[in-house]
This record gives C-alpha cells, structure tokens and sequence, in this order.
C-alpha cells in the first residue's frame, strides 16, 4: 500500500514538473519566434544604429530595416543600406542582411558595441545611378571593427565574369565631408559615373571563358585619403576568348603606393607569342608610362574586328617568323588626353593574300602633333616599298614632308577595303610587276 502511494505520489510530482517547465519554456520560445522573425525592439535598433554613428564603427551613415535574432542567439541586421555621405542623398551600397558580433564587455567599459560583422550567400547591390547598380552575388565576408580600423578579411564574390577576393584595412577617419554640388553638377556626376560602368559591362562581355577571371586585391588605405594607400591587385585568366578570338592567358599584376599605380606585368597570351607590358602611372602628376613587347601572332583576332581590319588580319600569315614590335608610350592628362609614341614594327618572312614578303619594317614617333616615320620597308615578290614622312602641326598651319619609292603591286590588296575597291583593282593589270612610282612631297598639308 504505501509503495503504490509512493509511486503516485512520483507520477504527480513529475507531471507537475513537466507542466511547469513547459510553462516556463512557452513564454521563452514565443518571445524567440517573436525576435527571430519579427526582430528585436525599435528602441534597440535605434540604440544600435546610434553606437555604431557615435562610434564611428563605420564612416558612413547606416541604415536597417530590422534586427533580427538568429537560431545560434546571433543578432541579424535585414536589409542594411550604407549611404555615400552625411545626407544620406545618394545609396553607397544595399545588403540583404549581416550577421552582427556584439562585444559586450567592451561596451560595459564605454567603448564600442559593434565588433565585428559578417556576410555570408548574400547579395549585395550597389547603386550606380537611377538606370544603373552593380550587383555582387553569393557575398562572403568577415569585417573586424576596433574603434579605429575596419579590418575585411578574406571577402569574395561574384561580380559578372569576375571572382573577387579581397582582404584589407580602412584607418576610419570619420564621416567623408560630402561635396557641395548643384543639382546639375550633381547630375552630370552620376551620369558620368554610369557611363564608366556602362563600359566597365561592355568590355566584360566581349570576354568569354569557361571560368571566371580570377581577380584579387589587398589593400591599405585611409576614409579621408583612399588614394594615399597601398595595394596589391592581379587579374588573371586562362583559356578565354576575346569576341570570339581565343586567348590562352590573360594577366595583370601591380601595386599602388605613393600615388603611384604600378604595373608590374601585364600579359596576353596566344597560341603562337605573347605581348607583355609594364610601366607607371603618377596619380598626382596626372601622367604615365608604359613599355610594352610583342612577338604574338596576332591574326587570331581577325574575327574581332568586322571589316577592313578583319579582312586584312585573316589574310596576313606569319608561317616562320612572330612578328615582333616594341614600343613606349608616355601620357600626359594634366590638360586632356596628350599621347607621346614610340615603337618599332619588325616582320619576317610573312605572306597577305598569299603574296610572300620577307621584310616589313616600321619605325615610328608621334607626339600628338608630329608624326615621324624615318624608314619604312617593305620588300616582296608583288613589289617594294621604302618610305619617310614626316608630319608636322605644331604651327598654326600644318606641314608635311615625305619622300616614297614602290613597285608594289596594288592588287594584293584584293578583298580588304570592299566591292568598290574590289572593282577598281579588277581593272588593273600589272603583269610585269607593279608600277614603279617615286615621289616627293614637301609642303603644307591639306
């Protein structure tokens, strides 16, 4: 008898134990659904939004649509927007959501509440202008905050046909003061903005590959002077197509320092050759060099280029020889676009149109006003060519001197320029070789 009152006695106790722990709990997991998708208390975000200003976590204005509570009891901001400047006039970048990394013990001693954030499969957009955004797909990254430096470590996406990487520190000085520009001067900025993106997307298209190119940078910089930083970048790719002209390798690799971009290497690989470049350029002083080489073959890309260019590409052949050229080119941007040339053109043993040739070449100087050739040589089976000119327009009124000696044959240049030209050179008729012409010409130009 007093077992079985024992016993009941238990299974009382324990009922009364289970209800009560699941009149505990009922609150505790509605309060977590609550949070988890309906978020957290507008006075919380607001609280949160003000640390992260007060702080200067970040040195642009932030913006959420709701904090959330994650199943691990991590916090959610949804739908972050980050904009340009204090005015919050223009959207610098939109982020479905970031996992925030609350340091508690930090802000129990009066310091920051935000240390770090993290992105992870998500989409970030970023606003062009009104008809153009950049869109960055399957986002990853990590970002530390310590009161003074933002640290992205290891952050990568998919941008087109680029995978990005990049890992860096931003010493954050603060709120960038924003620029006081009128409505016009305002717009003509963005559709300037739109229009160097619309280019960015086309050149982007003209590249074909079965994966996207690999592009990495590691950077360290400044909010106030992002240009007074340091950086290491490389673009690189393998077995792409160009407009349909294949290329075996693509690369660039440079730093930038001082105000300097170098270009350390800078490379496009064919089947037959290649042209490597390097050179410099002085963000200050608005100027650049670049030295490049080449002995790539490259008639490939006849099918790039419709027209007269392509035509003649797909009927030039170097059997034996790579052509070879080399060349400098200065720019000066201080007053617009001023290009300074100079490059020597060297092919061997080559044919067009079937016709052999072993020798053409060209060397060549241009400053934007003069162009010098010295010495052209062309020498063949359907003739010869050696040719100087000079032309010069750094008077008011432009002068030309120029001096050739042919026996080229005109007809070689059949299917280049069209039917027109077609039919002009189907009248004529050189059987003995083409027509010796020698001439001088000195005198304004037209």
């Amino acid at each position: 008898m007093i077992t079985e009152t024992r016993l009941r006695l238990r299974r009382i106790a324990r009922r009364i134990g289970w209800s009560t722990l699941a009149l505990l709990a009922t609150p505790v997991v509605i309060a977590f659904i609550w949070l988890r998708f309906f978020g957290l208390p507008l006075s919380t975000k607001n609280y949160l939004l003000s640390e992260i200003q007060r702080r200067h976590v970040l040195p642009y204005p932030v913006a959420m649509d709701r904090l959330l509570l994650s199943p691990t009891g991590a916090l959610l901001a949804d739908k972050v927007t980050v904009y340009r400047d204090a005015s919050r006039s223009e959207t610098l970048l939109y982020v479905d959501q970031v996992r925030i990394g609350i340091a508690w013990l930090s802000w129990w001693r009066g310091r920051g509440i935000v240390n770090s954030a993290t992105i992870a499969n998500a989409d970030v957009r970023l606003p062009i202008g009104p008809t153009e955004t950049a869109e960055f797909r399957n986002v990853n990254a990590d970002f530390a905050f310590d009161g003074r430096d933002i640290r992205i470590d290891n952050a990568q996406a998919r941008f087109l046909n680029l995978e990005l990487g990049v890992r860096g520190i931003i010493h954050n000085e603060g709120f960038q003061p924003a620029l006081t520009l009128t409505p016009e001067q305002r717009k003509q900025q963005v559709a300037a903005r739109e229009d160097i993106f619309r280019s960015v997307k086309k050149a982007l298209a003209d590249i074909a590959s079965p994966q996207p190119l690999d592009v990495e940078l590691d950077f360290e910089t400044s909010t106030r002077d992002l240009v007074g930083g340091r950086a290491d970048f490389s673009i690189d790719g393998q077995n792409l197509a160009w407009r349909g002209a294949p290329v075996s390798e693509f690369g660039i690799h440079g730093t930038l320092g001082d105000g300097v971009v170098n270009l350390n290497e800078f490379k496009i690989g064919l089947e037959r050759g290649e042209l490597t470049a390097y050179g410099a350029w002085n963000l200050g002083e608005h100027s650049a060099v670049l030295q490049f080489t080449s002995s790539m073959d490259f008639t490939t890309f006849a099918p790039a280029f419709p027209g007269a260019l392509g035509n003649a590409l797909d009927r030039l052949d170097f059997p034996q020889d790579a052509p070879a050229m080399t060349g400098r080119v200065r720019f000066d941007l201080r007053n617009g676009f001023h290009a300074d040339v100079q490059a020597d053109l060297d092919w061997r043993n080559f044919t067009f149109n079937g016709v052999n040739f072993t020798q053409l070449t060209v060397p060549l100087a241009y400053d934007g006003k003069r162009l010098l050739i010295p010495g052209l040589k062309l020498a063949g089976s359907a003739g010869n060519v050696d040719l100087e000119f000079l032309y010069d327009h750094t008077q008011d009124a432009p002068t030309l001197q120029g001096k050739i000696d042919s026996t080229l044959d005109p007809t070689i240049l059949k299917g280049v320029f069209g039917p027109g030209f077609d039919n002009f050179l189907a009248s004529c008729s050189f059987p003995q070789g083409g027509p010796h012409l020698t001439a001088t010409a000195v005198g304004n130009a037209l």
